[in-house]
């Protein structure tokens, strides 16, 4: 990126955002704000290093798109209902973006810290487990929940409080 302090030029040195805050206060959004502008400004910072615009704009297209869906796929992962908030997330992660020698932007690497494991074995009342169970579960189709034992079965292995509700699920796959 560029530094006001480098008269406005590319700093070829490792930074990092932190975004941090309390439950509900927007960090999973910020995040997305934060990177979509790492992403916009590498493409203008790239165009201007070439003389015009991107070398290989599909690839990188492809690269955007794919980082900035991934998060569906980790919150389905790592988030849950508490009582203060539908779509919580009980982790932390920390995104690394990668980027060639002309700014371009050549990928990501996501890892997990600070999984809420306790939540794997028991919810508080009022607070669901992990959405990623509750879409597998409605993943087996028109199944109705109190006349199969076998999914009773399953929801009481996984620690299941709550209902299967399309409304929980949509909230993890559009969030």
């Amino acid at each position: 990126m560029k530094d006001q302090n480098n008269n406005g030029r590319a700093v070829k040195k490792n930074q990092s955002v932190i975004v941090s805050g309390e439950s509900g206060a927007g960090k999973t959004e910020a995040s997305k704000h934060v990177m979509r502008y790492l992403i916009d400004a590498s493409k203008k910072l790239s165009a201007s290093l070439t003389g015009g615009g991107a070398r290989d704009a599909t690839a990188n297209d492809e690269i955007e798109k794919s980082i900035m869906q991934s998060n569906v796929i980790l919150e389905a992962f790592g988030n849950a209902k508490t009582v203060r908030n539908d779509n919580s997330s009980r982790f932390g992660k920390y995104i690394k973006l990668r980027y060639d020698e002309g700014s371009e932007l050549r990928g990501a690497f996501t890892e997990h810290f600070l999984l809420e494991k306790t939540r794997l074995v028991r919810a508080d009342k009022g607070e669901r487990n992990y959405h990623v169970f509750y879409q597998l579960l409605k993943g087996l189709g028109n199944v109705d929940e109190n006349d199969d034992e076998e999914l009773n079965d399953l929801r009481r292995k996984l620690k299941l409080g709550g209902e299967v509700s399309e409304r929980a699920s949509e909230r993890s796959e559009h969030n």
